[in-house]
C-alpha cells in the first residue's frame, strides 16, 4: 500500500485514466503468455522432476516395505528356528537324562552280574579248595599210616629180633592202625 502512496505521490508520473487503468488491468497477452508459460513449466516439472521423484520414492517405498515383510518373515522364521531348537535342546537333556538312568541301571545290573559270578567263582574255588584240602588230608593220613607201619615193623623186627613175613606184618599192621584211625575218627565225631 506504501508503494502505490509513493508511486501515486511521485509527481514523475503523470496521473491518467489511461495509465492507472494500465497499470492495474494486465495486458490480456503479456498475461496469456505468462499464462501458457507458466502451465508449459508446470507440464516440463511435471514431466521431468515429479514423475521421475515419484517414481522413484514408489520404488523406495516398495523397497521398504518389502524389506520390512522380509525382515518380519526373517524374524518369524528365526521364532520358529528358535523354538525348533529349545525343543530339541529340552529333548537332547531329556534323552541324555534317559541315557543316565539307562547307563547306571545297566552298570547295577552288570555289577550284580559280575557279583554273582564272582561269588560262584569263589563258592567253585571254596568247594575245590576244600577238596584239595581233603584229598591232601586223605594222602597225609596214608601217608602216615604207611609210615607207621613202618615204624611198627622197624619196631616189631628190632624187638623180636628176627625177620617175620614182611606182607604179613604189613596187614596186620595196617589193620590195627585203620582199627585205630577208626576209633579214633568216631570219637572225634562224638
Amino acid at each position: 500500500m506504501n508503494v502505490l502512496i509513493t508511486i501515486l505521490a511521485d509527481e514523475s508520473f503523470p496521473i491518467s485514466g489511461d495509465n492507472i487503468t494500465s497499470k492495474l488491468v494486465p495486458n490480456l497477452w503479456a498475461f496469456l503468455t505468462q499464462l501458457i508459460a507458466f502451465i508449459l513449466m508446470i507440464l516440463i516439472v511435471i514431466k521431468f522432476a515429479y514423475k521421475p521423484v515419484h517414481k522413484f520414492l514408489e520404488t523406495r517405498k516398495n523397497y521398504v516395505k518389502d524389506n520390512l515383510e522380509s525382515a518380519e518373515k526373517q524374524n518369524r522364521d528365526a521364532q520358529v528356528t528358535l523354538d525348533q531348537a529349545h525343543k530339541n535342546l529340552a529333548s537332547s537333556k531329556k534323552e541324555a537324562s534317559d541315557i543316565i538312568v539307562q547307563a547306571k541301571k545297566q552298570a547295577e545290573e552288570d555289577k550284580s552280574v559280575y557279583n554273582k559270578q564272582l561269588q560262584d567263582e569263589l563258592r567253585l574255588k571254596r568247594i575245590a579248595a576244600e577238596k584239595d584240602i581233603a584229598l591232601e588230608k586223605q594222602q597225609a593220613l596214608e601217608e602216615a599210616k604207611g609210615q607207621m607201619v613202618d615204624i611198627a615193623l622197624a619196631a616189631s623186627s628190632s624187638l623180636l629180633g628176627k625177620k617175620v613175613d614182611a606182607e604179613a606184618d604189613k596187614k596186620y599192621v595196617a589193620q590195627f592202625v585203620e582199627d585205630l584211625s577208626n576209633n579214633s575218627g568216631d570219637s572225634a565225631n562224638k
